[in-house]
Formats: C-alpha cells, structure tokens, sequence
C-alpha cells in the first residue's frame, strides 16, 4: 500500500491530505494517533482518496506529530494487514 502525506503550512491550519493508492478495493480504513497517544484510534472509513484529516490541533498554537496507518477494506472484511505507519508534523 502506498500512502504519502503533504507538507503541513499555516494557510491548512495543520489539515493533512492522506493519499492511498486504492486499485480496486472498495474502501480504506484510516486508523490515527497524536502527540501523547497511548494507540491508535479510528479516524475514517473512505471511499476515495485523498482523505483529508480536519481534526483541530490539540494546542492550536503549537505543532503536533500525528501518525497514520491504513487497511484495505473489501465489503465488511478488513484485508491483509495495517500499512507501516505514515508520521506526519502538523503545524498551526
């Protein structure tokens, strides 16, 4: 699986665009975590790609690393296994 994020700026307000390559599966299961998470949390189920990550910044003034992993979803089966995770430094 092939994810890739984009670069964080202001003009975003720390908003990350999720790119997933989804061939011909029907959808993506986007699992999430935070600066000071103890695990990863459900974010999304999506169809299609890019996602768009609109949580608030947990400190509006500050930067935030978030992380992401992923999981090929065909009907109700979840596939395979949960994609290295993608580290993403999100900035106000």
């Amino acid at each position: 699986m092939k994810t890739r994020g984009t670069n964080s700026t202001a003009a975003n307000r720390g908003n990350r665009e999720i790119h997933v390559s989804l061939r011909s599966l029907r959808f993506l299961l986007l699992n999430s975590g935070r600066d000071g998470d103890a695990s990863f949390d459900f974010l999304a189920r999506d169809t299609q790609t890019p996602y768009l990550d609109t949580r608030p910044l947990l400190d509006p003034a500050k930067p935030e690393i978030r992380e992401y992993k992923a999981m090929y979803v065909l009907g109700d089966e979840e596939i395979g296994i949960f994609s290295h995770e993608l580290v993403v430094n999100c900035a106000p």
